[in-house]
């Protein structure tokens, strides 16, 4: 485990300091208020906007919105492609058929169109984005769990356990989870890294969220202030992203490095 620890605990201090930042110092940032478009000093770490806001602060505030929509959003669609592959594989039959056609129904729709369509249906809510991205990531995860869930349902500890009589539920909890737990959580970090570069995509073009506090909106507004010379709040916030999506995927390869070493363990033994 400790090969996991470098880009696990740098990916949750990130993710911890956004989500701290976007609750506590929001009024002050939105409301405080210096020289236009000053450069970066010991005042203004990243210099300051337009408006004459700070920029660090308005990264770490955007950067906690959009955690805060990509974290909720990963894990329901984890939870529902995790729970529908574990089953689909498993049962076979009927049930695979039924799971397998809605999430081939799911992935012929176009993701922004989708996301634009409940956007507009739930117009003014703010859960628009996070159930757009779930309702279209979780077939990513349905699919590699059912596959790995095909293969251990032919192996002999869970067919002894289907012998003796042992329901299909506790088989799932007892046999079929635990051998895939690092890759349910490996899964679960690339759907964060998915969801957190959809909802920063959506807000840039307008379709996420529009009260200022989004990676997306940083970047577009930064992207008019490199244009006139400008250029720390697009250095600032393009790091931001790129540091944590970097770490969350170096950790999620480390998590399908230890999957695939449980898995040939299982084979051997």
């Amino acid at each position: 485990m400790r090969d996991l620890l470098p880009p696990l605990v740098g990916a949750a201090c990130l993710l911890v300091a956004f989500l701290l930042a976007g609750g506590a110092g929001s009024e002050s940032a939105r409301l405080a208020v210096g020289p236009e478009l000053a450069p970066p000093s010991a005042d203004h770490w990243l210099g300051t906007n337009r408006q004459g806001r700070d920029v660090f602060w308005r990264i770490m505030l955007a950067g906690g919105h959009s955690v805060a929509v990509a974290v909720p959003a990963a894990l329901v669609a984890l939870t529902l492609g995790g729970i529908l592959g574990l089953f689909a594989g498993y049962l076979r039959g009927m049930t695979d058929g039924i799971c397998l056609l809605v999430a081939n129904a799911v992935d012929a729709l176009p993701f922004y169109l989708w996301a634009a369509v409940l956007v507009i249906a739930l117009h003014p809510s703010p859960a628009a984005i996070p159930i757009a991205i779930a309702g279209a990531f979780w077939t990513s995860c349905f699919r590699i769990v059912r596959a790995e869930a095909l293969r251990l349902r032919e192996l002999g500890y869970v067919q002894a356990a289907r012998l003796l009589g042992v329901s299909t539920p506790q088989i799932v909890v007892r046999h079929l989870t635990p051998s895939i737990a690092y890759l349910l959580l490996a899964q679960g970090a690339l759907l964060l890294a998915a969801a957190l570069k959809v909802e920063v995509i959506a807000s840039f073009v307008g379709i996420g969220s529009t009260d200022g506090l989004s990676l997306g909106v940083a970047l577009a507004e930064a992207s008019r202030e490199l244009y006139q010379g400008y250029p720390w709040y697009a250095i600032g916030a393009s790091s931001v992203l790129l540091t944590l999506v970097w770490l969350i995927h170096g950790t999620a390869d480390r998590l399908q490095a230890r999957w695939r070493e449980r898995g040939e363990a299982t084979v051997d033994s």
